[in-house]
């Protein structure tokens, strides 16, 4: 009963202290988002990841001491056409315990726009930014229910050239990106 009494006293201090923390070392989140509107004619064509990013991706699912979650988008390859259709490339173990995305039918369902999505502040507050909508579905017959699958890619211009990005699991701490090039029209 003698360490109740402390433990009391110490939980203010302790969610004091955290703030304190937070207000001496701020999160700075990376503004790596366009500022202008983005032409679906620019956007048309087959984004590849890059070398870079695809070695982040295969070491963020070597790591055992996080808990992993999927990559927003779990491919390597996508191409987006005139029409709203994208065909991808998915990497299997990248859709971790993904309902939608390991049914292969899912595939052929894939459809893409250019919409507002959310992004962050440099202080980590939710804005939003122009980005790219991709959306997926299957029917299970067993359900009699359709499952949906959303992902959504931020766009960047860095050095003249269209970057689609996101992040490699979990923002904070690490900033991890995936990245996309433009490698055919």
């Amino acid at each position: 009963m003698k360490f109740k009494y402390p433990l009391i006293l110490m939980t203010p201090l302790i969610f004091a202290s955290c703030g304190i923390l937070e207000l001496l070392f701020p999160v700075e989140f990376p503004q790596r988002y366009i500022d202008r509107d983005i032409q679906q004619s620019e956007l048309v064509g087959t984004w590849n990841i890059t070398p870079d990013s695809e070695a982040r991706a295969d070491d963020y699912f070597q790591q055992t001491d996080i808990e992993r979650r999927e990559l927003n988008a779990p491919w390597k390859s996508i191409n987006f056409q005139e029409d709203g259709v994208c065909e991808v490339e998915i990497v299997e173990n990248w859709a971790v315990n993904n309902t939608v995305l390991q049914e292969g039918d899912a595939r052929a369902t894939c459809t893409w726009n250019i919409d507002s999505i959310l992004g962050y502040d440099e202080g980590g507050s939710i804005i939003d930014v122009p980005g790219v909508f991709i959306r997926f579905e299957h029917y299970n017959k067993s359900t009699d229910a359709y499952n949906v699958y959303y992902s959504e890619l931020y766009v960047v211009d860095e050095d003249k050239e269209l970057v689609l990005w996101n992040f490699i699991g979990d923002p904070i701490p690490t900033f991890l990106f995936q990245d996309f090039k433009k490698t055919s029209k």
